[in-house]
């Protein structure tokens, strides 16, 4: 478990090369490792993008700012992370959020003693999270459907790996954090439970794509359309075919399928922005603007651009 959950959040980063195309452009998509980031590992698996005529190479990071650093860099056309991240970058103006694709309500979680029957229980409580990330975020919402905020507990910034043993040797009385950790937790210690999953506190956790301005102002006539042709079909394979789609993601990630399953069974796979998405995203903006992570209120009229998926099907683009 320990090398598994490794791979989702250790600093390394492992590559893996796609065989060239046709001649064009040399496109790289750089991402986080986790299954959730699943459409692109799809779409090269299964050959959608040489189907659709591009030279593609998809590296993964086993750490997501690892892969964001990367991509500020100059090093890839395309970045796949979650929505903290998204907004920040879209936000910068170097980048431009084109679509999300992963839409998942269980992902990040609350977990503390079975004894616990609400937030009140957290109340003077030291609470093990990962500070401005979903983790955080989780927290606020959790506390906030208690009547309760973060002032209200003893808030303990720990790594991943470090809130398990926290966790289960009592250093801290409850933990905000994502899957797979929950099974590493369950493992070691049964008195232990899942207090909310950020679905039952109407948080989903959305994960998308962006693409390098400087790219969508050169890039030839029609590369763009052939790219997120490509990315729908992946998407579209995991709606359709989860168990085979599981495996490609399993195979290109080299983590267990039943992890895959665990991370990502039951999660929305479409490309729709709709009014559900663009409000989750405007609640996150306003979480990083008090923690004053973002300076100012995002111009979502340059952040975004949803003209690519409309191409695509115009059903995709809903509430505007």
């Amino acid at each position: 478990m320990r090398r598994i959950a490794l791979a989702l959040v250790a600093a390394a980063g492992v590559a893996f090369a796609a065989v060239p195309s046709s001649a064009g452009t040399k496109i790289n998509v750089f991402s986080g490792v986790s299954p959730v980031f699943a459409p692109p590992f799809v779409a090269f698996v299964k050959g959608y993008f040489k189907e659709e005529g591009l030279d593609v190479t998809v590296r993964t990071f086993q750490a997501g700012v690892a892969a964001a650093e990367a991509f500020r860099s100059g090093g890839a056309q395309f970045l796949v992370t979650g929505d903290q991240p998204m907004i920040m970058m879209g936000a910068g103006g170097d980048a431009v959020i084109v679509t999300q694709f992963s839409d998942n309500n269980h992902m990040v979680f609350m977990m503390g003693p079975k004894t616990v029957k609400g937030p009140a229980d957290l109340k003077g409580k030291k609470i093990g999270l990962f500070r401005k990330s979903a983790s955080e975020f989780m927290l606020q919402q959790y506390l906030k459907s208690g009547g309760l905020t973060v002032k209200d507990v003893e808030m303990v910034h720990l790594a991943p790996f470090d809130q398990v043993p926290a966790l289960v040797k009592g250093d801290v009385f409850a933990v905000s954090l994502w899957k797979p950790f929950d099974q590493k937790i369950m493992g070691l210690s049964d008195k232990f439970k899942i207090l909310a999953t950020s679905g039952d506190l109407g948080y989903s956790f959305y994960s998308g794509l962006l693409a390098s301005r400087k790219y969508l102002e050169s890039a030839p006539k029609g590369e763009m359309d052939a790219f997120m042709r490509a990315i729908k079909k992946g998407s579209d394979f995991l709606t359709n075919n989860p168990k085979e789609a599981f495996e490609a993601v399993a195979k290109f990630t080299k983590l267990p399928v039943k992890l895959v399953e665990h991370v990502s069974g039951g999660q929305k796979w479409d490309l729709v922005s709709d009014n559900a998405f663009r409000t989750q995203m405007r609640n996150i903006e306003q979480f990083l603007q008090g923690l004053g992570i973002l300076k100012s209120p995002v111009d979502w009229n340059k952040a975004a651009d949803w003209s690519y998926i409309k191409k695509l099907d115009p059903n995709l683009v809903k509430g505007m």
